[in-house]
């Protein structure tokens, strides 16, 4: 019986990690399941090259993986834009859960969540942190105002407002 009753608890549990996700995302919310990149293109082609009228800083991200690659914008001390790439779900979800999620631990207002197979990462309080998985794909926006955030939406790519 109190294993039928923590099943019932999980089931509740992830349902409403679902419907949170899902009000996000109609409720101005993300297109975030745009085609990733090929592969082909360089950093410098998929960043943006200015933010917050500042020039994008690229650098090599994370710095010292073997099993991911990436990349890094900086836009000074306004934004940071990730992309990091890895050869499989389960790596990505490792990194995931040393290096993205324990950054939410800065904002007031914290959502992550996983549906159908796939996360988000909410953070808001002083700036805003954003990140989602689209395939094998990471991508991350860190910006220090809902301005320069919505900027970065604007010129990058792989997400759009609805």
């Amino acid at each position: 019986m109190a294993w039928s009753r923590t099943l019932a608890l999980a089931g509740v549990a992830t349902l409403i990690a679902a419907l949170v996700i899902a009000a996000l995302s109609v409720r101005g919310g993300y297109i975030t399941d745009l085609p990733p990149p090929s592969g082909r293109e360089t950093y410098a082609e998929v960043m943006p090259a200015r933010v917050a009228g500042l020039d994008a800083q690229i650098s090599a991200w994370p710095p010292d993986s073997t099993v991911l690659r990436g990349a890094r914008a900086r836009y000074g001390m306004q934004a940071k834009l990730e992309i990091v790439h890895a050869g499989s779900v389960a790596e990505l979800d490792a990194y995931v859960e040393q290096q993205v999620r324990p950054r939410l631990a800065d904002y007031a207002r914290r959502i992550d969540g996983r549906v159908d197979g796939r996360w988000q990462l909410h953070g808001r309080g002083e700036g805003r942190l954003f990140a989602w998985q689209n395939d094998t794909w990471l991508f991350l926006i860190q910006a220090q105002s809902d301005e320069v955030f919505d900027e970065v939406v604007e010129r990058f790519a792989y997400i759009r407002h609805r």
